[in-house]
């Protein structure tokens, strides 16, 4: 099982998030035309069987490998390769009879769930999803093992694996299956079991089952990643003759309970993460439902010119929550998953520096982390502020009204991408230094106060759904304080926090103001929808010079580079080394 040592922090980081940036381009060719496909009500199912879904899927592709990453990463750099071993054999067991019991948990549990947040009609398209569970736990441990070792490139290549193939499913699926129902519309028969009068309430009773058919294809590219893994990516191990061996200052030896006292509080934490999705499939439909018990003109006034008036009182609840889900926080997760990768990549080194106590090392380390993140995250999420409408007209041309009720939520979302960027990060150092109960509790914090945001604004006629988007950012900004103020005590780093970000902030302002900017004379000279990608070039090439000459990079930072020295050399010689 002995392996080289693999890549550098930023190495294994850029491998992720290539990996990750070739995910989220082939998701959009799945989300974008699915959207055209089903429609605002349909993408209200798909989402609504994700948001149940997703918190517990969480378990199996942020829980689960990181648990494994961690411990494999620990033993190996205490030499203990026979430890490794066993971590890895036991997983191979115990997380997918894990994930079979919680893919059983889904399918008998969805009805109730579903009827309890008032969408039940999404019944198909969350039994649909239930088995991806048993293949992501299985792809969790292979994941887990390799990104311990610090080779990320299994991780990425399945992750893309998966993409592709929920593309062609999903799409065809998804076609087929609105195919269908219209062809029944259209010879005068049944649509799904509904009589329909017209095309509008033939697309009605097709919607539910589109989405379930699309979901289908997400839980059979979950099959063919972890098959891909299993067939390309097998583990090489170590032949052990001393299986029960102890662990060396452990009071837990035997592995499956190493992995489970590891696993728990990550999984919890993996949970709350995605707690602020299921708070919103819990409260927002119904709270919009009372929104529009109390004032229905309010609500439609908030959204001038998005053509809710021609959408039925019943159905804009829905409508409203997957414009706002389907639209807005898919473009809003795009900026947290590519950092989760920075994450990711963190764990194994900062659990080495950790494992073996070098406390100077590790300071530095976790200081380059945050600030490279925060490099990655500001202008991500303040170019998504200032440039909302034209980014989801864009990607969701076919779909002008839930641009229009997505556009202003947006606004506020990329704000909140900003901070909800930097927690993934945060927790997998808290989590590398033995803090591993520390994220769940603050998520728990966020989650509480997302909570209350919802309660107590969705239903309020005049700002109705936007609330929602408050209550991620007032979220994930407790989070992120919360996190950093107890990382920086536990490594006991003495960081100006200010200060270290300060200088991307700055360069960041200059990105968007010149994003901002290059949009307006470029739509106004072409008409052109397309003039925002022109424009988020020029912001770009701003910020790369503007963090050059505002000497950003330091040494330490370089250090996480496989070839960092030589860049040391060329831009110390060009004076542009902070």
């Amino acid at each position: 099982m002995a392996e080289k040592r693999g890549q550098s922090f930023l190495g294994g980081a850029a491998v992720l998030i290539a990996g990750t940036m070739l995910v989220k381009i082939i998701g959009a060719f799945f989300k974008i035309p699915l959207t055209n496909i089903v429609g605002g009500a349909g993408m209200g199912y798909f989402m609504t069987a994700y948001s149940f879904f997703n918190p517990i899927y969480a378990l199996s592709v942020a829980g689960f490998p990181v648990a494994v990453s961690k411990l494999v990463s620990q033993a190996n750099a205490l030499g203990q390769r026979e430890t490794a071993d066993r971590i890895y054999r036991t997983a191979l067991w115990l997380f997918p009879m894990i994930g079979l019991l919680l893919s059983l948990a889904i399918g008998f549990g969805a009805g109730g769930v579903l009827q309890l947040v008032g969408n039940p009609s999404a019944y198909l398209a969350t039994v649909a999803i239930a088995p991806a569970l048993l293949f992501a736990c299985v792809s969790s441990v292979y994941r887990g093992y390799h990104e311990g070792t610090r080779n990320m490139r299994p991780t990425a290549s399945s992750q893309v694996v998966e993409a592709v193939a929920k593309l062609v499913f999903g799409i065809l699926l998804a076609v087929a299956a609105v195919r269908y129902g219209l062809d029944c519309f259209e010879n005068g028969l049944l649509v799904y079991g509904a009589a329909a009068a017209n095309e509008a309430e033939a697309m009605r009773a097709i919607a539910p089952v589109a989405a379930a058919a699309a979901v289908l294809g997400v839980t059979l590219s979950t099959a063919a990643g972890a098959l891909y893994l299993a067939l390309f990516h097998p583990v090489k191990r170590n032949n052990i003759t001393a299986k029960n061996a102890p662990f060396p200052g452990e009071k837990l030896n035997h592995p499956a309970l190493r992995l489970l006292s590891v696993a728990l509080p990550v999984c919890l934490s993996a949970l709350v993460i995605n707690l602020t999705s299921m708070v919103d499939l819990v409260t927002v439909m119904n709270r919009l439902g009372k929104a529009i018990e109390l004032d229905l003109p309010a609500v439609i006034a908030s959204h001038p010119d998005a053509g809710l008036s021609a959408i039925g009182a019943g159905e804009l609840p829905n409508f409203l929550y997957g414009s706002y889900t389907g639209l807005a926080l898919t473009v809003f997760h795009l900026v947290p998953s590519v950092t989760a990768s920075l994450g990711v990549s963190a764990l194994p080194m900062i659990s080495e520096l950790w494992a073996k106590k070098r406390r100077g090392p590790l300071r530095c380390s976790a200081e380059s982390v945050l600030k490279i993140t925060a490099a990655v995250a500001i202008p991500a999420g303040l170019g998504m502020t200032v440039l909302a409408e034209p980014i989801l007209s864009l990607l969701f041309c076919a779909n002008q009204s839930e641009v229009l009720v997505a556009a202003p939520l947006l606004r506020i979302l990329g704000i909140a991408a900003i901070f909800s960027a930097m927690t993934a990060p945060v927790n997998s150092m808290l989590q590398a230094v033995g803090r591993i109960y520390a994220p769940v509790k603050l998520m728990a914090l966020g989650g509480i106060v997302k909570l209350l945001a919802n309660v107590l604004t969705v239903a309020i006629p005049s700002v109705n759904v936007t609330g929602a988007a408050w209550g991620t950012l007032l979220c994930y900004l407790v989070i992120l304080l919360g996190g950093l103020s107890v990382l920086l005590r536990e490594i006991d780093a003495n960081l100006n926090l200010v200060f270290l970000f300060a200088k991307p902030l700055a360069a960041a302002a200059l990105c968007a103001g010149t994003a901002w900017a290059g949009y307006g004379f470029l739509f106004r000279a072409t008409g052109s929808g397309l003039s925002v990608l022109p424009a988020v070039a020029a912001g770009a090439l701003v910020y790369a010079v503007s963090l050059l000459l505002l000497r950003t990079i330091t040494p330490d930072d370089l250090r996480l580079l496989k070839n960092g020295p030589k860049f040391e050399k060329y831009l110390a010689k060009k004076n542009l080394l902070g």
